[in-house]
């Protein structure tokens, strides 16, 4: 209820690495980003070197039509990062520590040696 009350706004990210968990957490940020006071940056992880055709046709079908639909919001913002590891995207995260008032996303992950995600 906190949303519908507040005068000033908020500001929440959406940190999508890929895979069903934030396929889910992406939807939420959708309805989200209906409400009036709230502005939501999606920021879409690229693990460098990881490459599962039918899930990143999957994960781009998902994130075109999550923005398709916002395309007219200006309370909306897309971002692409690419990242190596774990490490890195730890790293490229506390960056965007200070931009946000929340985040939202389902921390299902781990990284196999090679750096790829997986879903655990």
């Amino acid at each position: 209820m906190a949303i519908l009350n507040n005068q000033g706004g908020y500001h929440i990210a959406v940190v999508y690495i890929g895979g069903p968990d934030d396929a889910e957490s992406l939807a939420y940020g959708a309805r989200l980003a209906r409400h009036q006071n709230v502005s939501i940056t999606l920021i879409r992880f690229l693990m460098f070197g990881y490459d599962n055709a039918r899930e990143r046709k999957l994960d781009n079908s998902l994130i075109e039509a999550v923005r398709y639909e916002n395309s007219t919001n200006d309370n909306f913002i897309y971002e692409e990062r690419v990242t190596r590891d774990g490490v890195g995207l730890s790293a490229s995260l506390r960056t965007l520590e200070d931009r946000f008032l929340g985040f939202t996303r389902c921390w299902d992950h781990s990284f196999s040696s090679s750096g790829a995600a997986t879903e655990s």
